[in-house]
């Protein structure tokens, strides 16, 4: 459920203007350890549905 959740949210138009600004790098808002744990949660996710990898490349993260 919660990966059709992700797969839903990731097709909406205002996740592709987050491309460019990518809030999740912010430090203020987001502290390192979350950052970190953030792009391995997307690392698993991807090796889990790799076919929903390019998405999240767009959206700067690191998927392999």
């Amino acid at each position: 459920m919660d990966a059709a959740d992700v797969r839903r949210l990731m097709q909406l138009d205002p996740v592709v203007g987050l491309s460019s600004s990518r809030p999740w790098e912010d430090k203020e808002l987001f502290d390192e350890e979350f950052q970190q744990l953030s792009k391995e949660r997307v690392k698993l996710y991807c090796e889990t549905f790799p076919d929903r990898a390019e998405g999240w490349e767009l959206l700067g993260f690191q998927t392999s």
